[in-house]
């Protein structure tokens, strides 16, 4: 058996592949060169158990315990740190208690075989990378207290196809749901107000979206179907548009070929139509009289920058 401390307050114990944290308080934050103390029996480890009274989840604390199956974090844990169980490859089961108000960055990125994730009643932020690359999660549940959404929260999770956002978020970071390729319907909140870059980029079987009445700012990218331009140059991407503090903007590709023919083709903004209050076209797109048949029919007003 060994044995020390983890935290001023706190003792670690690692019998039999069972790591055992007890004590009241913070647990120590570990970085690259101040490794936790159980470092070199990480990849043995089959077991973690956090006593009633600990605090926080340290930095880095359980990174790369790949035999590691089932944690559970008590009600009285408030932070989970930093890649805390960053790579715990085999992770299958995770139970998050109530009194967890933050899930750090890379908390839980790489835990490839976690299959259901439940954001507990009292989380407020998760942050970026959070659950990037839990690739076998098929079931998603956010509680109607988390505020944001960090950055690639839910990246490359591939396998869910289903995703609610409560009201109470205001923020879906950049990249968020990025490349969660089976992701099929997704239903945003009323208390969404932006949604970053990239947020749904890669999510190619989206064919159900709903968007509530808050939002104000949807950023480039953000869906695959932020494309509108002619669908023979450029794969349809010679034109893009986004929402800025409810204005419809229709913008030139940067990446495309200065002398492409910048015309907008399709409507594909129609689910955030109630939220549009005006127009904005950049310089050198030439819009279709299908769009201008729109413009008429929804009373937007239109301006050309």
């Amino acid at each position: 058996m060994q044995s020390g401390s983890c935290g001023e307050n706190l003792r670690w114990k690692l019998d039999d592949e069972v790591l055992t944290i007890s004590g009241t308080g913070d647990m120590e934050n570990y970085f690259y060169k101040h490794n936790p103390p159980w470092r070199a029996c990480m990849r043995s480890i089959q077991r973690v158990v956090i006593g009633k009274n600990v605090a926080t989840i340290g930095t880095e604390a359980f990174q790369c315990c790949s035999k590691l199956t089932w944690v559970t974090i008590p009600n009285a844990v408030t932070l989970i740190g930093e890649s805390a169980f960053n790579t715990c490859k085999n992770l299958r089961r995770l139970d998050i208690g109530k009194g967890v108000e933050t899930i750090g960055s890379k908390a839980f990125i790489l835990c490839n075989n976690l299959s259901n994730i439940i954001i507990g009643d009292n989380v407020k932020v998760i942050g970026d990378g959070a659950f990037n690359g839990c690739e076998n999660a098929h079931d998603l549940t956010i509680s109607d207290s988390v505020e944001t959404i960090g950055e690639a929260a839910f990246a490359n999770c591939k396998s869910l196809t289903e995703v609610t956002i409560p009201d109470s978020v205001k923020t879906i970071g950049e990249c968020a749901f990025a490349d969660c390729e089976n992701l099929k319907s997704v239903t945003i909140g009323h208390g969404v107000e932006t949604i970053g870059r990239f947020a749904f980029f890669g999510c190619t079987q989206l064919k159900n979206l709903t968007i509530g009445d808050g939002i104000k700012n949807i950023d480039n990218w953000a869906f695959p179907f932020c494309d509108c331009g002619n669908p023979t140059i450029f794969d349809g991407g010679n034109v893009i548009w986004c929402l800025e503090d409810g204005v419809l903007v229709l913008k030139k590709n940067p990446y495309a070929k200065s002398d492409a023919d910048f015309s907008t083709g399709e409507v594909t903004w129609r689910f955030i139509e109630k939220n549009i209050r005006g127009v904005k076209v950049e310089r050198g797109i030439k819009p279709t009289e299908k769009f201008f048949e729109w413009l008429a029919a929804s009373g937007k007003q239109i301006s050309f920058e």
